[in-house]
């Protein structure tokens, strides 16, 4: 009957931990544009300009999976974040 006798109430942490997650998928959201910058950066007419940049070199390549990795760090963290701001009991 008063099975829920030890419950401690977790909820402030599991907020805190939330809010954290969200923090951090909208710091990946935001380096995601600013890693495409960088294509700019190492294309013809940029400051880091090398011949043999483009589609196929290993430093595009580089950068793209960087740019895909913080956009998909940034769609988990946020979904995990937004659970964890509204799981009940």
């Amino acid at each position: 009957m008063d099975e829920h006798r030890d419950y401690k109430n977790r909820r402030p942490v599991l907020m805190a931990l939330g809010l954290l997650l969200l923090l951090a998928g909208l710091a990946c959201a935001f380096l995601g544009p600013v890693e495409t910058y960088v294509f700019y950066l190492f294309s013809e007419g940029g400051r880091f300009y090398f011949e043999g940049f483009g589609f196929g070199s290993f430093m595009f390549g580089n950068i793209a999976v960087q740019v895909a990795g913080y956009y998909l760090a940034a769609a988990v963290l946020e979904h995990l974040g937004y659970e964890h701001l509204r799981i009940r009991r």
